[in-house]
C-alpha cells in the first residue's frame, strides 16, 4: 500500500510540472531492449501466474538516444497497465521498431480492453475505463505515459477493443 501511495504521489508531482521535460544534454544512448527486460523483471516480480512477456525488435539498432528516466517511467507504466488489465496467463507483447531517427514502442495485451467511447479520454489524469472499476488504480498511469512521450518529442496512440485487449503505440 505504501509503494502504491508513493507511486501515485510521484505521478501527481510529474503531472503538476507544466515544464516537465528532459534537456537534450541529459540524453544518453540506451539499450531499450535491455531496459524493457529490466522493467518487466521489476513488474513481473510482483505477479503470480501473471502474463507471459514477449519482446520483439525490428530494425538495425537496439539503441536509442534519449532520457533514461522518461523512458523507464513510460515503460514501467505501460507494462504495469498491461499486466493489470491484460488478464492472467495471457501474453504481453512489446515490439521495439528502431528506425534511423525514430523509435516506435508498441505494448499490446490481450485483456479487458477499453470501451470505444472512452478512448479519447484515456490519457487524461484520473480517467479510468468504465469496465476497469473493479481493478485497483488511480487513473494516472497513462497520463504520465503521455507526458513522458511528449517530453521525449514523441506521439502516442491507443487502439483497443473491449474484451480483446489494448495496444499503446
Amino acid at each position: 500500500s505504501v509503494d502504491s501511495l508513493m507511486k501515485m504521489v510521484d505521478h501527481v508531482l510529474v503531472l503538476s510540472k507544466p515544464d516537465w521535460a528532459p534537456t537534450r544534454s541529459a540524453y544518453q544512448e540506451i539499450d531499450v531492449a535491455q531496459l524493457c527486460r529490466d522493467v518487466w523483471s521489476e513488474v513481473g516480480d510482483s505477479l503470480r501466474n501473471g502474463p507471459q512477456f514477449v519482446l520483439k525488435t525490428k530494425g538495425e539498432s537496439g539503441r536509442f538516444l534519449g532520457d533514461r528516466v522518461y523512458l523507464r517511467l513510460l515503460l514501467s507504466n505501460l507494462l504495469q497497465n498491461a499486466a493489470k488489465y491484460g488478464g492472467r496467463g495471457e501474453t504481453i507483447e512489446v515490439i521495439l521498431d528502431f528506425e534511423p531517427d525514430w523509435l516506435t514502442i508498441r505494448v499490446r495485451d490481450q485483456g479487458i480492453g477499453i470501451p470505444e467511447t472512452e478512448l479519447e479520454t484515456v490519457f487524461e489524469p484520473f480517467q479510468r475505463a468504465s469496465n476497469a472499476q473493479d481493478i485497483g488504480g488511480s487513473g494516472l498511469g497513462l497520463a504520465v505515459v503521455a507526458a513522458a512521450v511528449k517530453g521525449l518529442d514523441g506521439k502516442i496512440e491507443v487502439s483497443s477493443r473491449e474484451g480483446e485487449g489494448t495496444c499503446i503505440t
